[in-house]
């Protein structure tokens, strides 16, 4: 009876873990089904440890996650330094938790690896196994993370993978088993769906993805097909950092200062808005930690699954005029994240959920920034990349026929991107194709400055930036050209606006009335309040996406070459503007080796020059004349970086051997000083020179044969060698001119009041002044029919 009752109590508390959402571990002292009966020869049923994944912990840390599907007590790793040999001799314990998808109950255990032994060392490859004296798993590795001999780190970045049509699974498992990959960062959306068939499909997944995730930190960030059941197979299944919620978390990696965070929760409201304002709050206060130690960690990297922009016809999110993850909660336009990135100075803006590729130019409130020369060297604005096809089960997205004018590269073939930061000036990204392991895209970004974009960015983006209205591609000449046709469908269409928009009033305002009404009766108005806004607003969600979608039917081609008055540069981004040769200067190279040692008595060999600096990839600009390039200019060749520094000095030679009076030995000379870098920041001072070593003392004369000779006169003590020359500074160079004034920007509009709630509940806040919806602008545009070749398909992503 006893045992009945402890059966019946194990599972009454890990049902309650499941319902409240919580991820809470079993307790070490707990008494499992199967050892009730108290039979050494009886145990657990499902005991095989599997789904191996690796995630984040330091630089010299890990979190070790996997999954069995009975309780076996213990979570152990077994691991050790391939150094040693083949032993396993270092064992670390951890915690088990526990949740359930209809009838099928998971254990997940995780235990946290720390190497910080003296004989640990960065590079240092290591061997383990998971699980417990009842199963173990196979034999896995994983590396001691080290920078790469040139600079930073290979980062993998994709989304949208499934188990069906995976296409580039084996393309990531080999690159990581081969070491070109040191970390994975998965923007959403896993399987297709980790939830599908009580949470087989995710078993699936997490097995297919097993022989890469087991070998580096495989990162996570939500997408809209982990929402069922309040994000729970993602929540339970991934560990961020610092083991806690996966739903937004941060991290540091040498000098990247890394933001995974959920678009997720501006469209799943269901379960509530709190997490949205918590998110944001949170968001606000580690951009601002981030911004504090921008000398140290100077670049900000934020990724989540929904893009802001993007130039594919599907009607997705980033397909709207006021994207709601651009633009925040509709009509208050509060917890705007477009705004917030760009007043915290965030780099790069990775992004998924289009299954396609785009690179975007800068951009900021709906104006593109493609600069007097490269867009990409010192840009006013955040960069978006969205690479949502790793491949899945739904294909490609199809793209509107003609780009739109942020759009500065974009591919429908299935791949994957890599991301390297070599310093605190240079970044590199990269677009692989899947079925052919080549790259169709790269784009270098060089910041010489890091931080808050200020008043002299907002300048350029006011002089050099094209705003892009809503209506930038209704030109006057369409419209002649349509005639009344064309103005009786805007009148049909403006109609049914103004339709849309009376019934969102009427609807809405019957909505309040009734729950109004409701919550009198049982004396809860603030509750009935709140609910009756959250059905308004999305309401008007329901409505203005259908007012967008009919606009979009028939939509318009755009003449980008109209807009920007030149014709749109080529995929690379190299940005030579002017004529040849003026693209951004790569990266410095790495040391040069160091000297070899000298012979007895000899110099040692001077340091090896750095070796070249990594190139920036060339574009070729071709363009009819008039729109301020020569016609056919073009820089064929970006140049190099400058050289790296010096190698290191080759060792002192050893003293010379004994004379027969005991001369001293040559002191070893200094190694050469290394060429000298183009003008650049005060360089430090030389090393000074190595002291030479003594010479060893003269040895004592022969005795004589006959009778007792005069002893031998001892040797001389060898001199000390003199110091060599300390080496020159570097010059310091110059500073760049100081631009022009741009004019006084205008004051904000003051925001909006929130809605007064009746009694006890509090108004939604007003929206931000400063982010008013972009200016309407004059357009001379050449617009043409859309293709009859696309059309509208619906499919959820």
């Amino acid at each position: 009876m006893k045992n009945l009752l402890l059966f019946l109590l194990f599972f009454t508390t890990v049902e309650a873990m499941v319902k409240d959402g919580i991820r809470r571990f079993l307790h070490e002292e707990r008494t499992p089904h199967w050892a009730i009966r108290d039979d050494p020869n009886w145990g657990p049923v499902h005991v095989q440890p599997e789904q191996v994944h690796l995630s984040w912990a330091g630089l010299n840390a890990y979190w070790v996650t996997w999954m069995t599907f009975d309780d076996v007590l213990e979570a152990t790793v077994q691991y050790g330094n391939t150094k040693e040999g083949r032993s396993l001799g270092r064992s670390v314990k951890g915690t088990i938790s526990f949740f359930k998808d209809g009838k099928k109950s998971r254990y997940v255990s995780r235990v946290k690896i720390v190497l910080d032994g003296d004989e640990d060392k960065p590079g240092d490859i290591y061997r383990y196994r998971v699980g417990s004296h009842r199963g173990w798993s196979s034999i896995y590795e994983f590396r001691f993370m080290k920078r790469r001999e040139d600079g930073g780190y290979e980062i993998a970045f994709y989304g949208d993978m499934g188990n069906e049509n995976a296409r580039s699974m084996g393309m990531i498992q080999r690159m990581v088993q081969d070491g070109d990959i040191d970390l994975v960062h998965h923007v959403g959306d896993y399987g297709y769906d980790l939830n599908t068939d009580n949470g087989r499909v995710g078993d699936e997944f997490f097995r297919q993805i097993e022989s890469a995730a087991a070998y580096v930190a495989y990162q996570p960030t939500p997408g809209n097909h982990e929402a069922a059941d309040n994000f729970t197979h993602y929540f339970h299944r991934f560990t961020p950092p610092n083991g806690g919620d996966p739903i937004f978390y941060s991290y540091d990696l040498d000098k990247i200062h890394f933001i995974s965070f959920s678009t997720e929760v501006y469209f799943y409201t269901d379960y509530g808005y709190e997490l949205i304002k918590r998110q944001f709050e949170w968001l606000q206060k580690d951009l601002k930690a981030a911004n504090a130690n921008r000398d140290a960690v100077p670049w900000v990297i934020a990724m989540g699954h929904r893009p802001m922009y993007c130039s594919d016809f599907d009607g997705d999110d980033c397909t709207k005029y006021e994207s709601i993850v651009r633009t925040g909660i509709p009509g208050i336009h509060s917890y705007a994240l477009e705004k917030l990135f760009y007043e915290e100075g965030v780099d790069l803006l990775f992004f998924a959920h289009e299954h396609s590729y785009e690179r975007l130019y800068p951009v900021f409130n709906r104006t593109v920034y493609t600069g007097p020369n490269s867009p990409y060297v010192d840009p006013p604005a955040p960069v978006h990349i969205v690479s949502g096809s790793a491949g899945c089960r739904e294909n490609v997205d199809p793209f509107i026929e003609k780009p739109e004018p942020w759009s500065a590269f974009r591919s429908s073939n299935y791949g994957i991107g890599m991301l390297r930061v070599f310093n605190a000036t240079h970044l590199r990204y990269k677009q692989i194709v899947a079925s052919t392991e080549s790259v169709e895209d790269e784009l270098w970004l060089v910041k010489s400055k890091h931080g808050p974009y200020g008043k002299q960015d907002k300048r350029r983006m006011e002089k050099h930036g094209i705003p892009i209205p809503y209506t930038y591609n209704a030109s006057e000449d369409q419209k002649n050209e349509k005639g009344k046709t064309d103005s009786s469908a805007m009148s049909s269409m403006s109609n049914y606006r103004g339709t849309v928009q009376f019934a969102t009033v009427l609807s809405g305002a019957a909505l309040i009335g009734i729950v109004g009404f409701l919550g009198l009766m049982v004396n809860d108005i603030s509750t009935f309040h709140d609910d009756a806004m959250m059905d308004l607003n999305e309401f008007k969600m329901i409505s203005n996406s259908a007012w967008t979608d009919m606009v979009a039917v028939n939509r318009p081609s755009v003449d980008v070459k109209a807009i920007f008055g030149r014709s749109k540069r080529s995929a690379g981004s190299c940005g030579c503007a002017a004529g040849p040769n003026t693209c951004p200067q790569g990266p410095a190279g790495p040391p040069g080796l160091p000297g070899s040692p000298g012979d007895d008595g000899e110099e040692g060999e001077a340091g090896k020059d750095g070796k070249s600096g990594l190139a920036v990839l060339a574009e070729t600009l071709t363009s009819s004349s008039g729109n301020g390039y020569e016609s056919g200019s073009a820089c064929t060749s970006c140049p190099a970086g400058p050289p790296g520094p010096p190698g290191v000095d080759g060792e002192t030679g050893e003293p010379g051997k004994d004379g027969d009076d005991g001369k001293d030995g040559q002191p070893g000379k200094d190694g050469e000083n290394g060429i000298q870098g183009e003008a650049g920041d005060k360089g430090e001072d030389g090393r000074d020179g190595k002291d030479g070593r003594p010479g060893a003392p003269g040895r004592n004369g022969k005795r004589g044969a006959g009778a007792p000779g005069q002893p031998g006169k001892d040797g001389k003590i060898g001199r000390t060698g003199k110091a060599g020359p300390r080496g020159a500074k570097g010059e310091k160079g110059a500073p760049g001119p100081q631009g022009p004034a741009g004019p006084a920007g205008h004051d904000g509009a003051p925001g909006q009041d929130g809605i007064e709630g009746p009694t006890g509940g509090d108004g939604l806040p007003g929206a931000d002044a400063a982010y008013c919806p972009c200016p309407s602008r004059s357009f001379e545009v050449k617009s043409e029919p859309a293709s009859q070749g696309y059309r509208r398909r619906a499919r959820v992503h």
